[in-house]
């Protein structure tokens, strides 16, 4: 996400099962790819297969820094412990200046870690579009929605990436209800075959965003030549 602040990752737990994009999200992709790395053990189950890591939980974070929570995995998935979300919030009260991006296409059980989730968090769920494509295993995006805009937190943040093709009007009320203080929009970079809006449409979205939020441009480009 766009900030002034430096950006790291950290992932103590990996793995997800939402099978987004028929396993074409990138974190899917570089799981696979490091499968059957022998420096990389954490993922020889498969991506599928989300486990924690606990010797990431001894890290601790600079000030001033945004750190990434769980990029290769959705640490709020239904089929994570309630243990491991407890421990890796635990671990976060250890840098009280650091700013922890979290994100998720479950954004509903953030409601069952509030009083734990530390106040210097950003809260984001992925929202591509106003409509469901049948794209993940994820709740639907109005589910996603309607989570979003009934988060009481400071700090929301959207991520319209991969965006796929929308109603105007309807997509920007949503994201108005939600009120977040920063809104990412990019396309798809691996080929997926998605129903993607015209690169016109997307510069519209955006220019009516900025009219109340803050917008990050991810990789902006024409629809591939393969979407329907």
């Amino acid at each position: 996400m766009d900030t002034d602040y430096p950006i790291e990752t950290w992932n103590p737990i990996v793995g997800c099962k939402h099978h987004c994009y028929g396993d074409g999200c990138w974190a899917a992709r570089i799981a696979l790819r490091l499968k059957d790395n022998p420096y990389v053990k954490r993922y020889r189950d498969g991506f599928d297969h989300p486990k924690l890591i606990a010797k990431e939980l001894r890290k601790t974070w600079k000030p001033n820094t945004v750190v990434f929570v769980v990029s290769m995995g959705d640490m709020w998935g239904r089929w994570i412990e309630d243990r491991w979300i407890k421990r890796v919030l635990e671990a976060c009260q250890n840098s009280p200046r650091t700013i922890f991006f979290f994100e998720t296409k479950n954004p509903r059980r953030y409601y069952d870690w509030l009083e734990l989730i530390p106040e210097n968090a950003i809260l984001s769920s992925t929202i591509e579009a106003n409509s469901d494509y049948n794209l993940s295993e994820a709740p639907e995006v109005k589910e996603r929605y309607a989570a979003m805009k009934q988060l009481e937190w400071g700090r929301k943040h959207i991520s319209i990436e991969p965006i796929v093709d929308f109603d105007l009007e309807v997509f920007l009320r949503w994201i108005k209800d939600i009120k977040p203080v920063i809104v990412s929009v990019g396309y798809d970079n691996y080929g997926c075959n998605l129903p993607e809006p015209s690169l016109s449409k997307t510069m519209k979205l955006i220019e009516e965003l900025k009219k109340f939020t803050k917008v990050e441009k991810k990789q902006l480009r024409e629809k591939a030549s393969h979407a329907k």
